[in-house]
């Protein structure tokens, strides 16, 4: 698992929340403002980046209609009735985001919701090199203002010597290497970086972040490993990175995690997209939405065989 933090990002960058294993600096740091600004437990948590104003959190502007999970939906399924899919099927509908809706008897509860993503920069000739642990070059040097973004997110994908590689936030180790207080309260600069296992980065245990599935969760509140349903996601477009357009289907994976993450909070892992394609990712702890604990062990294992670098 990676430890990362993270805050509402400028000029076409915006994120939420705050991540660690171990409870070092952590990656996601929330976003709290209605322009994705940026907050830990306060909302009004000031940010400090110069010039530039984050973008809103809430890009889509109308939610396409969605139905309440009940037994009598289109589609085949396992619960309360449904008619029972095969593990593969099921697996390739997890892919697709077209799992089937299903009635659940766990209690509805609410939460609310950040998002977080991993960005995509150039390695530089001139600039700050990413260093392990033990302070050995990676490779790969940004600029400042982009070293300290990635610190700061936690992840970052650099195209270095002819080949795109992810790079995921590993620990606080040595000296200060590079001052970002000029663009963020929370000091990021002893951060130190490793190869990620996952093409978009990792979250906790052995999980690697799947966009528009991941989510970091409070343990406490939504154990690892869960699977969560919101209604309120179920039939909003959106778009992956291979630019193929998908509808989502309203089941997310709890696989990741955030220092500033707590309580009733989750962060929406979005790939490599600039801003949230829902609208109910407010960055606003009082825009509550409902889930539900999905307790189908069939739904949970394929979620997280797709956490697991597993495909079938």
């Amino acid at each position: 698992m990676r430890t990362k933090l993270k805050a509402a990002f400028f000029a076409l960058l915006v994120s939420g929340c705050g991540h660690d294993p171990g409870q070092s600096p952590s990656r996601k740091f929330a976003a709290g403002s209605e322009s994705g600004g940026l907050s830990g437990s306060s909302e009004d948590e000031s940010k400090k980046v110069a010039g530039v104003s984050a973008q809103s959190n809430g890009s889509a502007s109308t939610q396409a209609s969605k139905s309440t999970p009940s037994s009598s939906d289109s589609g085949s399924g396992t619960g309360a009735g449904g008619t029972p899919v095969s593990t593969p099927d099921l697996a390739m509908a997890a892919r697709e985001f077209t799992i089937p809706a299903r009635s659940f008897d766990s209690p509805s509860r609410d939460l609310w919701a950040t998002f977080y993503h991993t960005l995509r920069f150039q390695s530089s000739q001139e600039g700050m090199p990413l260093l392990s642990l033990n302070g050995t070059p990676l490779g790969p040097k940004l600029s400042k203002l982009q070293w300290c973004q990635a610190a700061m997110e936690g992840s970052v994908q650099v195209f270095f010597e002819g080949v795109w590689r992810t790079y995921n936030y590993a620990g606080s180790a040595g000296t200060v290497q590079v001052d970002c207080t000029e663009y963020y309260d929370h000091p990021v600069g002893r951060t130190r970086f490793t190869l990620a296992r996952g093409p978009f980065g990792d979250g906790v245990r052995n999980y690697i972040l799947v966009p528009f599935r991941t989510i970091a969760v409070d343990p406490a509140v939504i154990p690892y490993g869960s699977v969560i349903y919101i209604d309120a996601a179920r039939g909003l477009p959106f778009v992956l990175s291979d630019g193929s357009e998908r509808r989502h289907d309203g089941y997310f994976f709890a696989g990741d995690t955030g220092g500033l993450i707590n309580g009733n909070h989750i962060d929406v892992f979005i790939g490599n997209a600039l801003r949230s394609p829902f609208p109910w990712i407010t960055s606003q702890s009082k825009s509550r939405i409902g889930y539900r604990i999905v307790p189908d062990a069939d739904i949970q294992e394929v979620l997280l065989k797709m956490h697991l670098l597993e495909r079938n």
